[in-house]
């Protein structure tokens, strides 16, 4: 069994993962329809805890630019992640969840024909209405637009038109879906960004639902620190060029 020690004096801690589990839960359904309740929530309070050191790194470390164009990446993307989560269960736990009536029970083809040199086909689906309607899997940008048009948060409409664009850079998460040359982190990934994932997740945990905010300063002070960068590893004359390069081959 691992012994636990004591951290050497200049060992970070950020705040309890238990604080940040007692702010989100006073805030969301308390429904029975998410079976594992403290463990959904607690996932979100690890990653608000982890976000939290990232955002202590950012300020607080001196680091390559490149390294830091990373954390800026996986800041937007755990925070996208705590966001589509908090809209998850409160559009289920509201029943503002999106539904379907109809199960689909057969579908058929026909046969091949070719018109103007073209080959079409047709298809057939046989639907039959449920008794009882079932939950549609939703994604990120779907649970977006029914939260702002359902106001379960009732933040502004600009805070949801930036989570559009942070959604935009979370999908980078897929590494291997670009469209140029220039379409990589370096390129795409501002410093703007990680500015306005803090003050989208702050709008979000300050929503009407959290009220009356106990310990938020203590808890979240990290998303009023303007992430204004150590950088010690700036790409050299030589690093940028071959970037350049590599573009306009």
């Amino acid at each position: 069994m691992a012994q636990i020690t004591t951290p050497p004096a200049e060992f970070w801690c950020p705040a309890a993962v238990q604080h940040y589990h007692d702010y989100i839960q006073r805030g969301l359904p308390q429904n029975a329809f998410v079976t594992f309740r403290r463990a959904y929530i607690r996932n979100i309070s690890y990653a608000l805890q982890y976000m939290e050191y990232i955002s202590h790194q950012l300020v607080n470390t001196p680091l390559h630019n490149v390294i830091e164009n990373q954390l800026r990446k996986t800041f937007i993307i755990t925070g996208c992640s705590v966001i589509e989560s908090i809209l998850w269960i409160l559009l289920k736990g509201h029943n503002k969840q999106k539904q379907d009536w109809w199960e689909e029970i057969q579908c058929r083809e026909t046969n091949k024909f070719c018109d103007a040199g073209h080959e079409f086909k047709f298809e057939i689906r046989h639907y039959r209405k449920r008794s009882a309607p079932v939950d549609i899997e939703m994604r990120f940008i779907d649970m977006c637009r029914r939260a702002e048009k359902q106001k379960v948060l009732g933040i502004s409409s600009q805070v949801y038109a930036s989570i559009g664009h942070l959604r935009g850079l979370r999908n980078r998460v897929h590494i291997h879906a670009v469209q140029h040359d220039q379409d990589n982190d370096w390129w795409v990934i501002k410093e703007q960004d990680s500015s306005t994932m803090m003050d989208v997740l702050r709008a979000v945990l300050k929503a009407d639902i959290f009220t009356p905010y106990p310990n938020y300063h203590t808890l979240f002070g990290w998303l009023d620190v303007p992430p204004s960068l150590n950088t010690v590893g700036e790409l050299t004359a030589q690093e940028l060029e071959i970037e350049q390069n590599e573009i306009e081959a």
